[in-house]
C-alpha cells in the first residue's frame, strides 16, 4: 500500500498489471490503472507509482508514465514524453519532474509537467543518479549516488550552485530545510552532514553510532532531524540553526576585507 501525503488516498498493486485506488475518505474504491511496463522504472527501485504531491500520483504503463489526479478521478492530459526511462523525484508539489532518458545517462532532465516543457538539464556526476531531491520551493536540487560530493543544481538554469565535499562515500539521502537555509546529507561513511546553503560551507557533522541514513526529514521549525536508517532510527536535536547561520555571518565579516 502507498499512501497520499494528506492521508487521504491509498493505493496498491493489483498483481502484476493493475493498480487500484481507494477513497479513504468515502472508503470507496476509486479507480483501476494499468501499469505493465516495458522497462520503465522509478529510480533504482523497482516499484510501478509513486504519489508525487497530495493530489497526484505519477504511475508508469506500456504507454510511458502518466499521472493520475486523484481529487478529480481522472488522469491528467499533459503529456511525459515517451522515451523518459526512469524517474529520480519530483517537486513537493508535483509540478516538477526529474527524469533520465537512458537508464546509463549522465544526465537528468526537469520536466515542467504543468508546462509541458523541459526547463533544465543536470549533469555532473560521475557514477550516475540514485535520486533527486529538490528543495521547498523547487528552485534547487540535490542528487544522491555513488559520487562523495553533492552537487546543488539551480533547477531553472542547470548551474551547479553549489559543490558540497566531505563525504569519504557516495550520499545516499539529503533533505533540505524548510527553510532552505542549509541542507544536510548523509553517507555510509557513517557521518551525517549540514551545510550552510548560501555559501555551500559545511556547518554541523554528526556522527549517530557511526550508521548512515536511508532518508533524512528536517521538523518544520527546522530544530530537529529525523534520520531513518536500516534498522535504526534517529531523531536529533539540531542546535539552532539559526544561531550557526548568525556566527557564520560575522565569521565572513571579520575575515572579508
Amino acid at each position: 500500500w502507498r499512501v497520499s501525503p494528506d492521508g487521504m488516498h491509498a493505493v496498491q498493486r493489483a498483481g502484476d498489471k493493475s493498480l487500484e485506488i481507494y477513497d479513504l475518505v468515502e472508503g470507496r474504491f476509486e479507480a483501476a490503472l494499468d501499469v505493465s511496463d516495458r522497462g520503465r522504472r522509478f529510480s533504482h527501485f523497482q516499484v510501478s507509482h509513486k504519489f508525487i504531491s497530495k493530489d497526484r500520483l505519477l504511475y508508469r504503463s506500456n504507454d510511458g508514465f502518466g499521472i493520475w489526479n486523484v481529487r478529480y478521478d481522472r488522469n491528467e492530459p499533459n503529456r511525459i514524453p515517451e522515451d523518459f526511462v526512469s524517474f529520480k523525484g519530483a517537486s513537493a508539489d508535483g509540478r516538477l519532474l526529474a527524469m533520465e532518458r537512458d537508464g546509463e545517462s549522465a544526465e537528468i532532465i526537469v520536466w515542467d509537467f504543468d508546462q509541458e516543457r523541459e526547463i533544465a538539464t543536470l549533469s555532473g556526476m560521475d557514477h550516475g543518479y540514485q535520486s533527486v531531491v529538490f528543495s521547498p520551493d523547487a528552485s534547487l536540487a540535490i542528487a544522491t549516488g555513488w559520487d562523495k560530493r553533492g552537487l546543488v543544481w539551480n533547477t531553472s538554469t542547470g548551474e551547479v550552485q553549489h559543490m558540497l565535499t566531505g563525504h569519504k562515500q557516495g550520499i545516499h539521502a539529503a533533505a533540505f530545510a524548510h527553510d532552505q537555509k542549509s541542507i544536510c546529507t548523509s553517507s555510509p561513511d557513517g557521518t551525517i552532514r549540514i551545510w550552510h546553503l548560501e555559501t555551500g560551507r559545511e556547518m554541523l557533522t554528526f556522527t549517530p553510532d557511526g550508521v548512515g541514513a536511508d532518508r533524512l526529514l528536517f521538523s518544520k521549525d527546522n530544530q530537529k532531524l529525523l534520520i531513518i536508517g536500516i534498522d535504526k532510527t534517529w531523531l536529533l536535536r539540531v542546535p539552532s540553526l539559526d544561531q550557526i547561520d548568525l556566527e557564520l555571518t560575522h565569521t565572513f565579516a571579520e575575515v572579508t576585507p
